[in-house]
């Protein structure tokens, strides 16, 4: 792993590197890119945002780097109850259209459906929100980190050369906060919006981030004006026909869990787009 990682070894299958590899190798087909992607805490640690991959199928997968993994998933549409029950999420998908997403366990055996991504123009879409309570919600990037999934014998070498290829074409973000602002002094969380498009997309500088407004989720809810809110905008060519936006910022408030995803319009989003000021 890179400088700046945590000393030690992290070797338990919940990393988002080990779930994005044992999720490809036991499938055999090959991909066309797998990145990984860090989250810089400011803190001489860097913390996992997760791990992109664009499938063969042609969908955009992402791996959290969830500290802990969720065994449970509890959604809410305009504040109506739309999922209450375990459920151990592992990744989620985009469909190849851009159009619509599902959340999924670990080797796609349920799958959660329904999100619908914002169409933003211009061969772009915003795919969803990530927000974090704080940075202790992300996995620790540690010094080694050990992969591990069962593959036949037969056909190991072809996996593990079609993965190493995959990765050696990557591109490794590190996010970050905008540094060129000083840091919130009352309560913030951290949030991340995704914009997904066709490769060299402009960037989008808008005012659509995935905001969870009115989220039950929220100690408080957000102000429906969002003011002086700094940004910062990091870009990863998936593969060579997609790209993605990652936008990190700190909302005001506080998560009543360590994370949580918002799709582009939905969990009781006020009627109007969010406004950044």
């Amino acid at each position: 792993m890179p400088s700046g990682a945590a000393a030690g070894r992290d070797a338990v299958p919940e990393n988002p590197l080990s779930r994005a590899v044992a999720y490809l190798l036991l499938r055999g087909k090959p991909l066309p890119r797998l990145s990984m992607c860090f989250f810089d805490s400011g803190q001489n640690a860097f913390r996992w945002l997760g791990v992109f991959v664009h499938s063969a199928g042609d969908r955009i997968l992402f791996f959290p780097g969830y500290a802990a993994a969720p065994t449970e998933i509890h959604s809410f549409l305009w504040g109506n109850v739309v999922w209450n029950q375990p459920f151990v999420f592992d990744h989620v998908s985009l469909e190849s259209d851009l159009r619509t997403w599902h959340v999924t366990t670990a080797g796609s055996t349920e799958h959660l459906g329904g999100p619908r991504t914002l169409d933003l123009g211009e061969s772009r879409v915003l795919w969803f929100g990530l927000s974090v309570a704080d940075e202790n919600a992300l996995r620790l990037v540690r010094q080694k980190t050990v992969v591990t999934a069962p593959v036949p014998s037969s056909d190991s070498r072809r996996r593990i050369e079609g993965l190493i290829a995959a990765r050696d074409k990557a591109q490794f973000p590190l996010i970050s906060r905008n540094t060129d602002h000083p840091r919130r002094t009352e309560g913030s969380f951290l949030h991340f919006a995704f914009v997904v498009g066709s490769k060299g997309f402009p960037e989008y500088n808008g005012p659509e981030i995935a905001a969870p407004y009115n989220s039950p989720f929220l100690s408080t809810p957000l102000p429906v004006v969002l003011r002086d809110i700094p940004l910062r905008s990091h870009r990863v060519e998936l593969s060579s026909t997609r790209e993605l936006q990652i936008t990190c910022c700190e909302l005001p408030g506080t998560l009543k869990t360590p994370l949580t995803f918002t799709g582009p319009g939905g969990a009781g989003m006020p009627q109007g787009p969010p406004r950044l000021g």
